[in-house]
This record gives structure tokens, C-alpha cells and sequence, in this order.
């Protein structure tokens, strides 16, 4: 038994007419020559017609004119409030922030004029004064009740913790 192999001829003619559409674009944007050459051309006759230079961009493959190709190719796809928001995120990831504080108000204790505070983190527990320095990240700046300010010393940034009023 013998297979007949089924020819299809449209896949050539798309390629063909692929080809054709390269070729037609890439001589319609393409830088001209120094010396440039006549185009030859087949009319409908049948006949040769030579086109020249300055006359090229009036004719095209089909015989019809086509503009020039001059501005950039924008993307398609592209979705500008997704990418804004991307972009948001990304700066917002970007930007170190100061963490929580990571201490518990517990009591306080003045002894001439002079604050002590306690304070808890996790099991650990503080007595510290103004200017002390805490798991070399937090600086006790100020204490004036009702609140006692620290400083964050990798970001140099303020943090408040409510102590209560002084009675």
C-alpha cells in the first residue's frame, strides 16, 4: 500500500506573501544608497518600468503608497496602573522603617528628680535612665511623663512610649 503525501500549497503562499511584506517594509524604511539604482518593476502589461529615487516613496509592492514608519513601538501589554502600584510596593519595601518598640512600660521610680524606668522585653527586664543605651539599637533620649522618647540608632529615628503621668 502506497500514502499519498497531501501537498499543502497555502503554507507556501504564506510564506511567500510573509517574505513579500519583509521585503516591502524593510525598502520603504530603509536608508537610501549613495549611488542609488533605478527600481525595476513589472507592470500590468507585463512591461519593465524603471522607478527612480526620488519617486519610490509614491509606489509600494501593491501600488499603493505607505507612510513612513517614525515613532518608537509602544508596548501593548503594558498596564500603567499595575506597574504604578509595582512600583509603590517596591518603594515601600525599599524604605527601612523603624520597627515597633520592642519594650513593655512597667513602672517608674523617680529618686531626687531623677527618672528610672523599668521596662520588659520578652523575659528580659530594664531599669534605665535618660541617655542609656538598650540592645545597642535604642537610645533612651528623653523622659518626661507622660511619655519617654527613644532613639533608633541604625535609622536615626524617634519612637514615644507612653509611661503615664508623674504623680
Amino acid at each position: 500500500m502506497e500514502t499519498v503525501q497531501k501537498t499543502n500549497y497555502w503554507v507556501w503562499y504564506a510564506l511567500a506573501a510573509t517574505i513579500a511584506a519583509v521585503i516591502w517594509v524593510n525598502a520603504s524604511d530603509g536608508v537610501e544608497p549613495e549611488n542609488p539604482v533605478p527600481e525595476r518593476r513589472f507592470t500590468n502589461a507585463g512591461r519593465v518600468k524603471n522607478i527612480l529615487p526620488e519617486h519610490r516613496d509614491k509606489f509600494s509592492i501593491i501600488g499603493l503608497p505607505r507612510a513612513r514608519i517614525e515613532s518608537q513601538p509602544q508596548p501593548l501589554f503594558e498596564d500603567k496602573g499595575k506597574a504604578a502600584a509595582i512600583q509603590h510596593a517596591a518603594d515601600q519595601i525599599a524604605k527601612p522603617q523603624v520597627p515597633s518598640l520592642p519594650f513593655t512600660y512597667v513602672g517608674k521610680l523617680i529618686e531626687d528628680g531623677r527618672y528610672t524606668i523599668f521596662l520588659l522585653s520578652g523575659e528580659r527586664s530594664f531599669a534605665v535612665h535618660e541617655g542609656e543605651l538598650i540592645e545597642d539599637a535604642w537610645r533612651v533620649k528623653e523622659i518626661r511623663p507622660p511619655e519617654m522618647t527613644f532613639l533608633y540608632l541604625p535609622l536615626k529615628a524617634k519612637a514615644v512610649l507612653d509611661i503615664g503621668e508623674s504623680k
